[in-house]
């Protein structure tokens, strides 16, 4: 789904300088670094050496912040902010993938902004199995938190390195190796309000053999992670939460606060209209609240909308879940075996089963239809319904007691074997250290998706449909009459009116129970949601759905590497050459559950998925030493990479990378690469089929929006109604229907061309005194013939705000051209397309600094610092929906602040340690460029921007043994909270959080006993 495009930060080595400890900062200092295979490459070199940037994170760092999430750790790093993590991924929240695919429970890193599908996430350099159907979506979840020695962000040239699905960049996540003696840790920590407390505890033990040439270790890791929803915090509940609105003053500001947003057509305990046919009265409001009292109107906003008076607040509808339950256990073995320096072999195999349960939206109805004799009515209910005009009434309410639920389980099977070894003898000093590495790895992932408490259509409407019996007890009338099918909207009205949910047609009733009076039916009081009457019907007129997945993955690969050193004749150095080819298989079947009741459910159930793809490819990659250790270059490298790669869906494509490092002087290194990406479209993306969702929209045409966008949106309404033989005014535009919910057909689409990526960086790395490094990169992403899913909102806005109608988005819109709807839109496809560019621009700067005062002529030893410093300035970021259009500007639109830093500070004197760490990132609009161009006063100017992001987080930590450390720590240290208006942003609503800790590490053996 496109999104708010946010800025990237890909860092420069200098930050592996804390993330490697004070150990590599000496180094540096002093004696030659180590050349090892940094991420973005696949040629050994000193890591500060790379042209790409790389960031890297060591496990210290997730340790100094009590991470039990890897991904809650990363969204620090500003190129990885906009990853979605367990607050973007459940309850009302919860997305799906482009492909309808849910996303619950997932956490899915995204570097800058521009989609998690082309974020490549690697483990020790080689591929992972997707935990979402139809996608290179890898979940970190699945990876365990205490076998990560280091994660390192590379952006720039990834696809040539690692081929597609690497647009933006790489995460690698390099995991730790011999691992010797014990390694246990348990943390738990909680919320001060209540919610979303956590468990970790994990446990890992390695052994050595034959002098370290051999290695076996295991590891057992479980997390538990509890749920925060709506109601567990003040500002998000009802009558705390803020909504904007209209100003009903007809004055500006536009849109005015308020703590009362309510819907009409509901209530906490249910409304009822006694005469169907006033619901088409102006203004019209429901006569009875759920326990007979008469309804009080608040002031009316639309068809749906009140503020104040008797109606169901917004927050009970629209809310959820912040937090799931979610539980993660691991396990994993592997090992290494070094038969000599031309043979050594490791394998690994790892199981993790994810579970994440998240409550979600109520199966909202606008209205059901009513009968007098219904057994729940007040006498002056029914007296009032009887002597309606219709005959009928209408009762409304948001069946919160049928609030829906969904557990999704994911089972990951991954194992790899890997064979690498030097082979220079036999190429008899024409290639030197000539190294080669073949790699096999498998991956299987098993996803059980559970929509739980599922209403069934026919069930649902018998047991709302009831009358009293002889003995005056409350039954479903279909059991006393088999033959009496509930009256509904469609049989009232002659069509489906109301646009959220197709009533029941009179044909479907009974399809999957038997009416009469051995059917199960128990009739349900909709006034009581939560009454042993209620609970008991509901499990009569609620079923659990499983969508299953399944996700095979297999790659096979192998690399030749070596220098020559015939080019030492002309340059100061050898030519490093590597080559290899790739074999990658992808699989994604999906289907839904065999006990469904095609189109009988509120939710639909999705249509099975498969498809699967192969990609052969081969590559090769070239670094050469131009100059080394001469006047005003000390070092002058240039880097190239070549991929060609043949998809059996997408054809072939060639990608390629160049950049080069020049360093003028020991203390100066300057460096940049241009490189050229190329994703291309996956299962999903390709061969998803149709499926029916439902979307909240605004109409961009309704006279409260029509001014809120480009200057050609009240033309291009006032054309679309022309064809579709309606009058429209833009003067005084029609009250359509606003903040409904639209039916939305979603879809693949086998016609989609591979997408492509250019990125220039242009930075420096400065060290000027030992042990500081500073850098700053310049960066210019372009992603073009973009593919993308807009979402329904998208769809309706961009159809009017581009300069035409005649433009692919219009296409996806069905309007009702009957007088009678005034042309509402009824129908929106999000079909896939290859249409969007995107270009963004910014610089990346880095500040890591270790100092001992003791350094400095101090002689009290006050112990070490070390300090870092992360941050990014957005300069531009465009996205250019069609080609032709104007680009739309949307630097400081919500998530994507122009300025972002996250800065941590660590001292340790002696066995004490005291981590301070701070994220900030500046205010954003609360609208869209575009809105605010249109409408200036949308709001009042203390509202225009969302508050800057700023969170304070301290961890103090004592090893009392060398083998056992203790911690506590604090997060949002002052309690930061959501801006008004917003329930996670610029801060998600956990609030300040509390998690205490212990460690033990032994190198060798059981650990001993404390003193």
């Amino acid at each position: 789904m496109t999104k708010s495009y946010r800025l990237l930060k890909s860092s420069v080595a200098a930050g592996a300088l804390l993330a490697l400890g004070t150990g590599a900062l000496a180094q540096q200092s002093g004696s030659a670094t180590e050349t090892v295979v940094v991420t973005g490459t696949r040629i050994q070199r000193a890591e500060f050496d790379t042209p790409n940037p790389v960031q890297m994170v060591g496990s210290q760092d997730l340790a100094n912040v009590g991470a039990t999430n890897i991904a809650n750790y990363l969204v620090k790093i500003p190129a990885l902010q906009s990853s979605l993590g367990n607050y973007d991924t459940s309850g009302y929240g919860t997305p799906a993938s482009n492909n309808g695919s849910s996303l619950a429970g997932l956490n899915l890193l995204d570097l800058r902004g521009l989609g998690y599908g082309r974020t490549l996430v690697l483990v020790d350099g080689k591929r992972h199995v997707s935990q979402s159907t139809g996608e290179a979506a890898v979940d970190t979840n699945t990876i365990p938190l205490s076998l990560v020695d280091r994660v390192e962000v590379a952006t720039g040239g990834a696809s040539a390195i690692y081929g597609a699905d690497g647009v933006s960049g790489v995460v690698n996540f390099i995991m730790k190796r011999n691992l010797e003696g014990l390694h246990a840790k348990a943390q738990g920590g909680l919320s001060q309000d209540g919610g979303g407390n956590t468990l970790l505890t994990s446990l890992a033990y390695g052994y050595n053999t034959d002098d370290g040439k051999g290695n076996v270790s295991a590891a057992l890791e479980f997390s538990e992670e509890g749920r925060l929803n709506y109601m567990d915090r003040s500002f998000t509940r009802p009558g705390g939460i803020i909504r904007f609105v209209k100003n009903l003053d007809g004055s500006t500001p536009q849109r005015v606060p308020t703590y009362q947003h309510q819907y009409i057509f509901s209530g906490p305990g249910g409304v009822v209209f006694s005469d169907a046919y006033n619901l088409f009265a102006s203004q019209a409001f429901p006569d009875f609240n759920g326990d007979g009292t008469p309804y009080v109107p608040g002031r009316w906003l639309n068809d749906f909308e009140q503020i104040g008076g008797s109606g169901q607040p917004s927050a009970n509808v629209t809310s959820g879940d912040f937090l799931p339950v979610q539980s993660r256990k691991i396990a994993q073995v592997d090992g290494h075996y070094d038969f000599g320096d031309a043979l050594k072999v490791s394998a690994e195999f790892k199981y993790a089963k994810v579970t994440s349960d998240s409550m979600s939206t109520p199966p909202w109805d606008d209205y059901t239809v009513i009968q007098a004799d219904n057994a729940f009515l007040t006498p002056a209910m029914s007296t009032a319904i009887t002597n309606g005009e219709a005959g009928y009434g209408l009762f409304g309410t948001d069946y919160l007691g049928l609030r829906r639920r969904e557990r999704v389980t994911r089972d990951t099977f991954r194992t790899s074997l890997d064979v690498t070894g030097d082979i220079s003898g036999i190429a008899g000093g024409f290639v030197k250290d000539l190294v080669y590495d073949i790699s096999y790895v498998w991956g299987q992932t098993e996803v059980d998706d559970g929509d739980m408490g599922i209403r069934v259509e026919d069930r649902f409407f018998a047991s709302m449909d009831s009358v009293k019996d002889s003995s005056g007890k409350a039954v479903c009338r279909s059991n006393l009459n088999p033959g009496a099918v509930p009256a509904t909207l469609l049989d009232l009205f002659g069509a489906d009116i109301f646009s959220d949910t197709t009533p029941l047609a009179t044909s479907d009733f009974g399809k999957s129970f038997t009416p009469g009076p051995n059917s199960g039916c128990i009739a349900y009081d909709p006034f009581h949601p939560f009454s042993a009457q209620s609970l008991a019907a509901k499990k009569f007129m609620t079923t659990d759905l499983h969508t299953t997945g399944l996700i095979q993955q297999q790659v096979i690969s192998g690399t030749l590497a070596g220098n020559f050193p015939q080019a030492e004749a002309i340059f100061d150095g050898p030519l490093s050459v590597v080559i290899g080819g790739e074999y990658r298989f992808e699989a994604s079947t999906s289907k839904g559950d065999p006990a469904w009741y095609p189109g009988y459910t509120f939710d639909n159930q999705p249509e099975a998925t498969k498809g699967s793809f192969n990609v052969g490819e081969a590559f090769a990659e070239v670094s050469l030493p131009v100059l080394k250790n001469k006047p005003f270059a000390q070092e002058l490298t240039i880097d190239g990479a070549v991929r060609y790669s043949s998809y059996s869906t997408a054809g072939t494509t060639t990608t390629w990378k160049f950049g080069g490092v020049w360093a003028p002087f020991e203390w100066l290194r300057l460096r940049g690469t241009d490189a050229y990406a190329v994703r291309a479209p996956n299962v999903g993306e390709l061969y998803a089929p149709q499926q029916t969702l439902y979307s909240s929209v605004n109409d961009p045409c309704d006279k409260n929006f029509v001014n809120a966008g480009t200057g050609f949106r009240a033309a291009n309404c006032q054309a679309i109604f022309s064809a579709l033989g309606l009058p429209y005014n833009p003067l005084d535009p029609p009250d359509l229907a606003t903040s409904g919910t639209i039916k939305t057909f979603i879809s693949g689409n086998t016609d989609l061309k591979p997408e492509s990526a250019r990125t220039l960086t242009l930075g420096f790395v400065v060290q000027p005194i030992p042990n500081l490094t500073f850098s700053a990169d310049w960066y210019r992403v372009i992603i073009t013939n973009a593919i993308t899913a807009p979402d329904a909102q998208q769809i309706v806005d961009k159809c009017v705000d581009l300069s035409s109608i005649s433009n692919a988005f219009c296409g996806l819109i069905t309007r009702d051209p009957s007088s009678a709807n005034d042309g509402k839109i009824t129908l929106i496809s999000e079909k896939q397309i290859n249409v969007a560019s995107y270009e963004t621009a910014g610089v990346d700067f880095d500040l890591a600094y270790h100092f001992d005062p003791r350094d400095f002529g101090v002689e009290a030893d006050y112990g070490q610092f070390d300090m870092h410093l992360l941050g990014n300035y957005l300069n531009s970021l465009y996205l250019t929906p069609l080609p032709g259009e104007k680009p739309e500007y949307q630097v400081a639109e919500s998530g994507s602040p122009k300025w972002q830093t996250t800065f941590s500070l660590t001292w340790t004197y002696g066995d004490l340690d005291v981590t301070y760490d701070w994220d900030w990132a500046s205010r954003t609009l609360r609208y869209t460029h575009i809105v605010m161009a249109a409408a200036p006063d949308r709001v009042a100017p203390e509202y225009i921007y969302a508050p800057s992001k700023n969170v304070s987080s301290i961890q103090v930590g004592y090893r009392f043994d060398e083998e056992y450390r203790a911690y506590f720590g604090v997060n949002n240290l002052f309690y930061q909270k959501p801006g008004p208006g917003y329930t996670g942003y610029p801060v998600e609503p956990l609030g300040r959080f509390f998690y205490f800790g212990l460690t033990i590490d032994t190198k060798g053996g059981l650990p001993r006993m404390p003193i």
